[in-house]
């Protein structure tokens, strides 16, 4: 009886070390995302911006250049671009004693629904300045300034919303160095 008991033990033994064997592991939880280290949540893609209208956009830039009292300086600068599209002008000459004088003009038109036209612009207008010198010139006496002519400098990045064909002065700056007044004119007109 002692051979069968040991023998049954034996059995139970191996029996129960196999049946361990091929038992699974015990699973173990996985863990939760905290608010820390949970992904980011997927940004919603941009819509992408409708093409341009098939139309083009004239548009006339006139600056208006006063020093003093004397009659205004007006310089145009017309151009024409597409809808939503960009358009550059860069104009530059030297004058004097090779002082630069400068003339620069981003814009980018937008039809919107209602037919009405958003311009964002950028314009750079650096144009020689006679004040100075004409003063120095009329006071008798050493002067205090230079002979060659002074600089003035207008740099602007601006957004309007503009009417088809109705001009707007977008700007007026003060010359910080003397009594010139500078104003910016556009006028946008959608071409069909």
């Amino acid at each position: 009886m002692l051979k069968i008991t040991t023998l049954t033990l034996a059995t139970l033994a191996t029996v129960g070390l196999s049946v361990a064997a091929q038992a699974p592991a015990t699973a173990r939880p996985t863990p939760q995302p905290t608010p820390a280290t949970a992904a980011p949540a997927a940004q919603p893609a941009k819509t992408p911006e409708p093409p341009g209208q098939p139309l083009n956009i004239m548009l006339e830039l006139t600056i208006s250049d006063q020093g003093g009292s004397g009659a205004a300086t007006k310089k145009t600068i017309t151009m024409i671009v597409a809808d939503r599209q960009n358009g550059s002008i860069r104009s530059r000459g030297r004058v004097g004693s090779g002082r630069d004088v400068t003339i620069n003009v981003d814009a980018r038109p937008l039809i919107t629904r209602d037919n009405v036209i958003r311009l964002d612009l950028g314009l750079e207008y650096q144009p020689v300045v006679d004040d100075r010198v004409a003063a120095a010139a009329a006071t008798p006496g050493p002067s205090a300034f230079p002979p060659d002519p002074a600089y003035s400098n207008l740099n602007q990045r601006i957004s309007v919303l503009l009417e088809s064909g109705k001009p707007l002065v977008i700007s007026q700056a003060a010359d910080p160095g003397s009594a010139r007044q500078i104003s910016v004119e556009v006028k946008a007109t959608i071409a069909k």
